[in-house]
């Protein structure tokens, strides 16, 4: 059941469920939602926005280091010292390798892309963990949902899943999440068996329009044609060659 309050109802039944994980909370004492912490907007629960409720609580929470922890953003890294280190413009304006594949993922973790899957690929050591920390980082940093893993440490988690026989909750986990960032995606990675839960993944992910971004050493013409397609699709992808060398030599 739920009451009328101005453009939205009060939630006065367990129409969320709550996870005990998760470090934000509704204002007990709110007018609007009653303490619950949910509103009803057309059948669907949003955060009471009231000050010092839900809404504001889940924001902060989005933007605490530890949800950046716990998201796979484990470095402090970002745009702005991205430009620092690896100097996408030189002092004369020439354009560097590495200044499309920083500006491809700023425009998407930005919200100003007009594409949602994002492939970059190209040499070692020239920037691509950094670019798939920021972009996560500034999409956390909105609000988004987001997550980064390293392509070795998903195979790892699915090949558990299987010894523990979660591997259908662990599957789903990264077929739903909002924005996904996939770091070092190497293509004799896994067993055929969980390489072909990874294609399950990518293709949900494509199928239900989730922001998606893949980095590899791999060249193009390396990588199957079944993942491929989808990053080759213009109406919602773009693909970038990072062109820059490998800058861990040269910082030596």
């Amino acid at each position: 059941m739920a009451s009328v309050l101005g453009n939205y109802q009060i939630v006065t039944t367990t129409q969320t469920q709550t996870n005990s994980k998760e470090r934000y909370s509704a204002n007990p004492d709110c007018l609007r939602c009653k303490g619950i912490g949910w509103l009803l907007d057309f059948g669907d629960a949003v955060p009471c926005p009231e000050k010092g409720c839900m809404l504001e609580s889940y924001q902060a929470y989005k933007k605490d280091p530890a949800n950046f922890k716990a998201r796979g953003v484990i470095q402090d890294q970002t745009f702005d010292n991205f430009i620092k280190i690896y100097k996408p413009v030189s002092e004369n304006n020439k354009t560097k390798g590495n200044v499309n594949a920083f500006e491809a993922c700023k425009a998407l973790a930005n919200g100003d892309a007009p594409y949602i899957w994002l492939l970059v690929y190209g040499g070692t050591g020239n920037g691509k963990t950094h670019l798939c920390y920021a972009t996560t980082r500034a999409m956390l940093s909105r609000g988004m949902e987001a997550e980064m893993i390293a392509s070795a440490e998903l195979f790892s988690k699915i090949r558990q899943g299987i010894d523990s026989h979660e591997s259908d909750h662990i599957i789903q986990h990264y077929k739903d999440i909002y924005a996904l960032v996939i770091d070092d995606w190497g293509v004799g990675y896994g067993s055929d068996f969980e390489r072909a839960r990874f294609d399950e993944i990518m293709a949900s992910r494509y199928e239900n329009a989730r922001v998606t971004v893949v980095t590899t050493n791999k060249d193009i013409i390396e990588i199957p044609e079944r993942v491929r397609s989808r990053f080759e699709d213009i109406s919602r992808s773009k693909i970038i060659l990072n062109m820059a060398g490998d800058y861990r030599k040269v910082s030596r």
